[in-house]
């Protein structure tokens, strides 16, 4: 783990040309990471993956509703009352 000093320096003594600091990690808005954008304004679902779980066929066995379950609740923080809208799935099984 690095603390902040040690990422200042480390920042410092990178060579960067004038016309490419905007596009290092450095000057970025917000990185996309295990399928979250993080910002400074916070986190939030990587809108590439809504648009992956959006065109998903209904599950049409055990396994196929446990694996949806799996990638929800990846997301629950996400969702509220996430709980209560996944038990109708989750008596399924």
């Amino acid at each position: 783990m690095f603390s902040k000093i040690d990422l200042r320096s480390g920042y410092y003594q990178l060579k960067v040309k004038d016309k490419d600091v905007s596009k290092t990690a450095f000057c970025t808005r917000d990185v996309v990471f295990l399928g979250h954008v993080v910002s400074i304004e916070g986190i939030r679902v990587d809108p590439q993956k809504i648009k992956a779980y959006v065109g998903w066929d209904q599950p049409k066995s055990v396994t196929e509703v446990r694996s949806f379950l799996s990638m929800a609740g990846y997301y629950r923080r996400f969702v509220d009352g996430f709980s209560k809208i996944a038990a109708p799935l989750t008596k399924l099984l």
